[in-house]
């Protein structure tokens, strides 16, 4: 149990930081652009971080809808580091090739939905004994 304390206090101190460096970086004006594509990719490692700290039962029968979000949350890490790296370099980018690096996280989204789209009894039923559900 102690040791569970202290992996959720640490992944809480590094989200919260995360937080606060991508707050600074979306409010700077040099290289704005890979600035705030950053800055998106730091608010999403800082959420999956809580959600990986907390991943126990009691939380996810607390917020339901949290449930199964780290499960998708990863697919969208690669495509905004990739933006980055090209924002950073200056490199062209060509648009429709941007929406095609969201493909997985949109297929894994269409899979998931019905999961999504269940209402919060559902959820906590299924939650709480997967035999019953």
């Amino acid at each position: 149990m102690f040791p569970g304390i202290i992996v959720k206090i640490l992944y809480s101190a590094a989200s919260l930081q995360g937080l606060f460096l991508g707050f600074l970086l979306f409010r700077t004006s040099n290289n704005q652009p890979a600035n705030r594509i950053l800055a998106i990719l730091l608010f999403l490692i800082s959420f999956h971080l809580v959600l990986a700290g907390f991943d126990e039962r009691e939380f996810f029968i607390a917020f339901p809808h949290l449930s199964r979000i780290s499960w998708i949350i990863g697919t969208l890490y690669w495509p905004l580091l990739f933006l980055f790296v090209q924002k950073t370099t200056r490199y062209p980018l060509a648009s429709w090739k941007n929406y095609a690096l969201f493909a997985p996280f949109v297929f894994f989204l269409a899979i998931m939905s019905p999961y999504y789209l269940q209402s919060t009894e559902s959820k906590r039923l299924l939650l709480d004994d997967f035999a019953k559900a």
